[in-house]
């Protein structure tokens, strides 16, 4: 795990947003998570569900791989993870 993993990890947990992320790996967003967005993640990444209104103070200094929308209030931010 590289420090910046750890880091981004850490933040999360920060949060405290349990059942609201979580780690995938080699997935389609569309089939796994039902983004609108169609996109095929190769190797392992980090997503954090969080409303558009919503605000993650930790989390937001890092810069997600991907922000999809998962419903008309709701995204979903990936982050590819080492």
């Amino acid at each position: 795990m590289t420090q910046e993993t750890f880091k981004l990890i850490d933040a999360v947990q920060s949060e405290s947003i349990e059942g609201q992320w979580g780690v995938v790996q080699n997935v389609n967003t569309r089939d796994y998570f039902g983004t609108n967005e169609s996109v095929k993640l190769d190797g392992q990444y980090l997503y954090v569900y969080q409303k558009r209104d919503g605000y993650f103070c930790f989390i937001s200094k890092f810069k997600p791989t991907y922000t999809l929308t998962v419903a008309d209030d709701e995204d979903i931010n990936i982050y590819k993870i080492d």
